[in-house]
């Protein structure tokens, strides 16, 4: 994915124009994307996702083996919602269900996980945000100014700013006063495109990273998870 994403990004799928600003006057260095970005950029983050996911639910069907049962569609790897699910006599870690396919110590390893909304701060909000793959996009394309040479400065210096005004589609990388004509070449500006998630995903976990190194961070926690029942 990562190095389809590179390959799209190389192919220049932009075009920079300057654009009168109708109100003000002003010169707008405008950027439209031209060439669309493969949509399945989308559906292989939440592949991803899940799979990642699926791991918890491949441990628990290891660990129901170890208490001799066989895997059934309830040895799924036990995440709830709230605290009070979790707690809950009948259908959370302490009920019937849970002890009947788990080990003793593999049940209190996974309480000491906390993993409910509120306790494990990954776990839950991961568990979530593989359902919410399911119905929302989870990526965004962004371009990036790499460099924008604005015209020979004079003394003193034109003003102008850099800006961020518009869609992900078109948008104002550079606000110039009337009497300052940027310079628009084939190579100025410079610009690459980020990829990043959606808004969802950083409220669903709470921060915001880089895709790539966010999904193998993912990976390494669930990995961490699994390693604790090792024995």
């Amino acid at each position: 994915m990562e190095k389809r994403f590179s390959a799209w990004k190389r192919s220049r799928p932009y075009a920079v124009v300057i654009e009168p600003d109708p109100d003000t006057g002003d010169n707008l260095v405008v950027v439209h994307r031209t060439r669309p970005a493969d949509l399945s950029f989308n559906v292989e983050a939440g592949i991803i996702i899940h799979a990642i996911r699926s791991g918890l639910d491949l441990l628990a069907a290891a660990l129901a083996r170890r208490r001799g049962v066989v895997p059934n569609r309830d040895t799924h790897f036990p995440i709830f919602r709230t605290v009070t699910g979790f707690n809950d006599p009948a259908r959370g870690i302490d009920s019937a269900k849970c002890k009947s396919w788990l080990r003793e110590r593999d049940r209190l390893a996974i309480k000491a996980l906390r993993p409910y909304g509120g306790g494990d701060e990954f776990l839950y909000p991961f568990h979530h945000l593989d359902t919410v793959s399911k119905h929302e996009r989870l990526v965004t394309l962004v371009p990036v100014i790499q460099s924008l040479v604005v015209s020979e400065w004079t003394n003193p210096p034109p003003l102008g700013k850099l800006v961020w005004e518009g869609s992900h589609d078109k948008a104002v990388l550079f606000r110039a006063p009337p009497e300052l004509k940027p310079r628009v070449t084939e190579s100025n500006p410079s610009l690459s495109y980020a990829i990043s998630f959606s808004d969802i995903v950083e409220q669903t976990l709470a921060h915001k990273q880089p895709i790539f190194g966010s999904l193998r961070g993912y990976a390494q926690r669930v990995s961490e998870v699994i390693l604790k029942f090792d024995k």
